[in-house]
């Protein structure tokens, strides 16, 4: 998967007018890479990501992975946010497949993959177990 951001602009209202939280940034990630963003709190960051995984649009400025504009959410690209977004009545399975479920997703292949993932990760054995169960890295 490659990534290619060109002159990537972001603002946000708030009740003192218009912050700018990013403001022209481009750059691009070729497929294999691995890349980490660096910064100080409040630099655009988070909003960065959030704009490449489509779950805010820019104010200016384009974002493409593989060579396509991103238009909202991809099931190409997953996102883990700084804190875990886990429902803590919902066991670490039903969490997991919570995606599969909203979109009303019938295929056993897929939640077998889910299985297979757990089990790569060493969480198998914690799929019904509550969040609070689990280490801050396991909730990761």
């Amino acid at each position: 998967m490659s990534i290619e951001l060109r002159h990537a602009a972001a603002c946000y209202q708030s009740a003192d007018g218009e912050v700018e939280a990013v403001r022209d940034v481009s750059f691009a990630v070729t497929e294999g890479a691995f890349v980490s963003l660096v910064g100080p709190s409040g630099c655009g960051k988070s909003t960065l990501l959030s704009a490449i995984a489509g779950l805010e649009p820019l104010s200016g400025g384009s974002i493409e992975i593989d060579g396509q504009p991103v238009e909202g959410t991809s099931p190409k690209v997953g996102f883990m946010p700084q804190r875990d977004q886990l429902f803590e009545w919902r066991n670490i399975w039903d969490n997991v497949t919570l995606g599969l479920t909203v979109r009303g997703e019938k295929d056993a292949a897929a939640y077998a993959h889910v299985s297979e993932l757990l089990e790569r990760y060493g969480l198998a054995a914690f799929a019904k177990k509550k969040p609070c169960q689990l280490s801050g890295g396991m909730r990761q």
